[in-house]
């Protein structure tokens, strides 16, 4: 049963398009170092910087970004000290066009995240993050400006079980390594 269930799902996937079902569709590659260095235990910096291309070629863009996320003390032993978060930082973008004019961003951005609610095998993390993006053409004098709000969430499971015809169970914890029980 599992496997004919796995094998339909492999032959559907072979008909789904996410972007276009067109031939003439580009490439992205992505590079991306993410660094992080604690400060103290609430106060923790981090950043990234990498690059960003289309293949065929129309734009390459390298950005850096900074940030410090401060993880406050509990308050009132409601939540623990890594329930919350409060995010800030700057992000700098250059955008090297084929076409047009080339592009610097500048995004500051706060964000808040909380780990909430705390199941026992799902832990859920929402994170809420407001971009400020001033976006400046070269050999033009304007500024545009914009501004983005971000929700992301998350669930983390710490086991995870599948049951197949032949009696197999696949357990796996995020922490430990996974392990394959045969059951007669």
């Amino acid at each position: 049963m599992f496997r004919n269930v796995l094998i339909l799902c492999v032959v559907l996937l072979n008909f789904v398009y996410a972007q276009s079902s067109s031939d003439d569709v580009s490439q992205q590659f992505w590079l991306d170092y993410n660094p992080q260095l604690d400060l103290d235990s609430n106060y923790t910096f981090y950043g990234s910087v990498g690059g960003r291309t289309i293949i065929p070629y129309t734009w390459t863009k390298v950005y850096f970004t900074g940030a410090v996320r401060y993880a406050p003390d509990p308050l009132f032993n409601i939540f623990n000290k890594s329930q919350q978060e409060l995010h800030g930082g700057l992000s700098v973008f250059y955008t090297f066009n084929e076409d047009k004019d080339n592009q610097i961003e500048l995004r500051p951005f706060q964000g808040y995240k909380i780990r909430w609610p705390h199941l026992e095998r799902v832990k859920f993390t929402h994170f809420l993050r407001l971009e400020e993006r001033f976006i400046f053409t070269t050999g033009e004098s304007d500024l545009q400006f914009e501004l983005r709000a971000r929700y992301k969430i998350e669930a983390i499971f710490s086991d995870f079980y599948a049951v197949g015809d032949d009696k197999i169970i696949y357990r796996k914890n995020l922490i430990d390594s996974p392990s394959i029980d045969i059951q007669n």
